[in-house]
């Protein structure tokens, strides 16, 4: 079956789980539920949901839509295709020592480049395919995507059931518990610009951005967090805004955040240069200038996604984003600590495995 086929499957079938569910038949339903490798996951989820209490609310509803929607984005059409070809790589598992296959793609236009597969994944978010050397290699992407989606899908649903009963306590009214698509997609420019040599960056889980604001978990060799370094993202450059947001963070301290005037600051204090221009003026306007130089040149690079298969990121000045990259990791380091810091304050912290819990 198509990716458009079954992006329509899924899109389909949520709705109808939903209503089953708000009807007291979802036990029924799941039974007659055709099932393939598309489904099982939402099917197990759901069934977790039979036999659970189910309060009627307007925040599920609306929000369930829009979960669904922001998974199967990455298993849409795409807008432009690069032909690459596939080369799988046999590694062996570290936990179980069993061999794995691998694969990254080498473009053959423009040339010279190789994604790894999540690099693959990412190009997709920016609507580029890719067309490889064989029908079997193309089902291969295809099959990694689908399995990327259905998991997106299954992880947010189970968060949204975490969520629902807070937020409909607090009569929650915003229409809106994701980013909307200006700010995803500024957040995922920058997740590809952690990522430009090596998985590090993630999504944060959909509990974590709404409760914890966190939007991105970080994983560095360099700081021992098994969750990662927390990370807020925000675009927002005026300093009013700029500061209303960081007063909502609770525990600001433990927390990176990655922003143009954040970056800007780094630049600033290291005398790294990032590739953008601003005139000479007082030490505060200066500052301010290259926060939204900074911001333009990434919005800019947004404008280009589709030039090159890495999406907007190969428009990003390089010397913007190697300080990017280097902000996040000092930054990464000082937020653990004080994260410990606190810990060892309250007594949380015994032992040396206890550093890896957070």
């Amino acid at each position: 079956m198509s990716l458009r086929l079954q992006s329509q499957r899924i899109c389909s079938l949520i709705p109808q789980l939903e209503e089953a569910r708000t009807a007291g038949t979802l036990g029924s339903l799941l039974t007659h539920i055709e099932k393939d490798r598309s489904t099982d996951e939402i099917v197990a989820l759901y069934k977790k949901f039979v036999d659970k209490p189910f309060i009627t609310s307007r925040f599920r509803a609306e929000h369930v839509q829009a979960i669904t929607r922001k998974a199967v984005q990455l298993i849409r059409d795409p807008v432009i295709i690069f032909r690459g070809t596939l080369h799988k790589q046999q590694v062996v598992d570290q936990d179980t020592d069993k061999p794995l296959d691998r694969w990254v793609i080498s473009t053959v236009e423009p040339g010279g480049l190789v994604l790894r597969r999540d690099q693959a994944r990412s190009a997709r978010y920016w609507g580029i395919g890719f067309d490889l050397n064989s029908d079997g290699n193309n089902n291969l992407l295809e099959e990694y995507l689908l399995h990327s989606s259905v998991c997106e899908l299954v992880s947010m649903l189970r968060d949204l059931e975490i969520v629902e009963p807070q937020f409909r306590m607090k009569k929650y009214e915003s229409s809106h518990i994701l980013p909307s698509g200006r700010a995803a997609d500024f957040e995922q420019l920058l997740i590809d610009i952690l990522n430009e040599h090596g998985l590090k960056a993630r999504h944060a889980p959909l509990v974590e951005d709404l409760l914890e604001k966190t939007d991105v978990r970080v994983h560095l060799e360099s700081v021992h967090r098994r969750r990662g370094a927390r990370v807020q993202v925000t675009a927002a450059s005026d300093p009013l805004a700029y500061q209303s947001k960081l007063a909502m963070i609770n525990r600001l301290e433990e927390i990176i955040i990655l922003s143009p005037a954040s970056i800007a600051r780094f630049a600033s204090d290291t005398g790294k240069e990032v590739g953008v221009s601003t005139s000479h003026r007082s030490a505060t306007a200066l500052l301010n200038e290259q926060a939204i130089a900074i911001r333009d040149s990434l919005f800019a690079a947004l404008n280009r996604r589709q030039k090159s298969p890495l999406g907007p990121l190969a428009s990003v000045p390089n010397d913007l984003r190697t300080v990017i990259r280097e902000f996040i990791e000092l930054e990464a380091i000082r937020s653990t600590d004080a994260l410990r810091e606190r810990e060892v304050r309250k007594g949380k912290i015994r032992t040396w495995s206890g550093l890896l819990k957070k």
